[in-house]
C-alpha cells in the first residue's frame, strides 16, 4: 500500500499546530493585547502587555513579505523603556506585510498577527 500523501511528520506537525493554536488563544485571553503602529518616520512600534517583566520576555518579530519572502526580517525581542520595541522600517519596500510576533514571559507563551501597510 502506498501512501505517499501522508506526511511522515504528521504527529510532530500535529503537536507544533496545536502549540501555534495555544499561544494564540492565550494571547486572545490577554485583558490588554499587543498593540503596534507605524510612525510617518516608518518606525514600527511593539507595545507589550503592562504585567509582563521586561527582563523576563523572549521571542522573535516576523516581518513577513507575502508577495517576496526574500524580503522577510526576523527581528529578536528586545524591549526598550515602557514595554516597548522600535525597528525601523524605513528601507522596506511599501505594500503590505504581515507582523508574526511569538513571545515568551516566565512559562507562558504566546502569538500575536497583523497586516502592516507600508506607505
Amino acid at each position: 500500500m502506498n501512501n505517499d500523501l501522508v506526511d511522515q511528520n504528521y504527529y510532530a506537525d500535529g503537536l507544533a499546530y496545536q502549540q501555534h493554536i495555544n499561544r494564540m488563544k492565550t494571547s486572545q485571553n490577554l485583558p490588554q493585547k499587543v498593540i503596534w503602529k507605524v510612525t510617518p518616520q516608518r518606525k514600527l512600534l511593539i507595545r507589550f502587555p503592562q504585567f509582563i517583566n521586561p527582563e523576563e520576555i523572549s521571542g522573535k518579530i516576523h516581518l513577513f513579505r507575502p508577495s517576496d519572502a526574500r524580503q522577510d526580517r526576523f527581528v529578536p525581542v528586545h524591549l526598550e523603556g515602557d514595554r516597548m520595541q522600535t525597528i525601523s522600517v524605513k528601507h522596506m519596500a511599501s505594500g503590505k506585510w504581515r507582523l508574526k510576533i511569538e513571545w515568551k514571559t516566565g512559562k507562558r507563551e504566546f502569538y500575536d498577527e497583523g497586516v502592516l501597510v507600508l506607505k
